[in-house]
């Protein structure tokens, strides 16, 4: 546990150093949101083409770790959307089942895997990221339109999470990395340095924009659903997974603690962007994204604890 903890503390360091100084007023909502786009659209997307372009690409498909996190995702997104069908609107119904079901694989799920699990789970962080930003989201954005335009065709309805997905970095830069490590190719020197360098301030400017947001002043809601929300994310997903991974899909100790660990992370700001995009009440998703991470420290430190006892 003493290992965990010293692991895990200069994480979570950062993310305590982004929320004091968007609370002491050093950086404003702006601020806040132009490290993210930094993160986004530079820093994280170098992080995970580098990822899998120097990958092998046997490396690249492990099915058993994607039916294991996958279908955890999908179990707990099902159960949150059947319990909260009838105490919210359709579309509020659908995020919330976001909010219960969404890691934040990339901004904490790669830095945590590599600092608890050593490097070579830094793959397992990857897919699990893809999986999170490219397939949940998406379909939860499909979800979204069709419970707002329930008269539309399906083409048009496709249509929109498509094109975002199409346009998302995270998921062109990963693209990208397969075509490179399939093909063989290498990349120069002076550009492989540019990328080595965005790469490297990846992880800790995601964890501090991570603080920064979370450090945002938000407004009170209802406790009840954000407890449900957290403890479902918190705990529920892990255990989905964990019985997926013992029953479906046998995984190699590193990948069967991955897929737990990366299950167990905190809610990340994809249902927080989903509700500000769609005018929906946003205060439930981000109130869960700022507990959540905060218990996090400790179920984390637990797990860990047990897999550690070979549990």
């Amino acid at each position: 546990m003493i290992h965990t903890i010293a692991a895990i503390a200069p994480l979570f360091g950062l993310i305590a150093i982004g929320f004091a100084a968007r609370r002491a007023g050093i950086f404003t909502a702006t601020s806040q949101r132009e490290v993210s786009r930094f993160v986004i659209y530079l820093a994280l997307p170098a992080l995970l083409f580098q990822i899998v372009a120097r990958a092998k690409p046997a490396e690249l498909w492990q099915p058993g770790f994607i039916l294991a996190f996958g279908g955890g995702c999908a179990v707990t997104f099902a159960m949150v959307l059947f319990i909260r069908r009838r105490r919210a609107s359709r579309t509020g119904s659908v995020i919330d089942a976001l909010t219960g079901a969404y890691g934040n694989a990339a901004f904490v799920g790669i830095p945590l895997c590599v600092a608890l699990l050593g490097p070579g789970s830094h793959i397992a962080s990857m897919i699990a990221s893809i999986l999170t930003i490219c397939v949940l989201f998406t379909c939860t954005v499909l979800m979204v339109e069709v419970a707002k335009h329930p008269g539309a065709g399906l083409l048009s309805l496709v249509r929109v999470p498509l094109a975002a997905t199409a346009r998302n970095p995270l998921v062109l830069a990963p693209m990208i990395g397969c075509l490179v490590s399939f093909g063989g190719f290498t990349l120069a020197g002076p550009v492989a340095a540019i990328v080595d360098l965005l790469a490297a301030v990846a992880s800790p400017c995601a964890l501090v924009a991570i603080g920064m947001f979370i450090g945002n002043p938000r407004p009170r809601t209802s406790a009840r659903t954000v407890a449900f929300l957290t403890a479902t994310k918190l705990i529920v997903q892990p255990l989905v997974t964990w019985g997926l991974a013992l029953l479906l899909a046998p995984l190699p100790s590193v990948t069967f603690k991955a897929a737990l660990l990366l299950a167990a992370l905190p809610t990340g700001t994809g249902p927080f962007m989903l509700a500000e995009l769609y005018e929906e009440k946003a205060d439930v998703a981000a109130r869960t994204i700022l507990i959540s991470t905060l218990a996090s420290i400790l179920s984390i430190t637990c797990l860990m604890a047990l897999l550690e006892t070979g549990f």
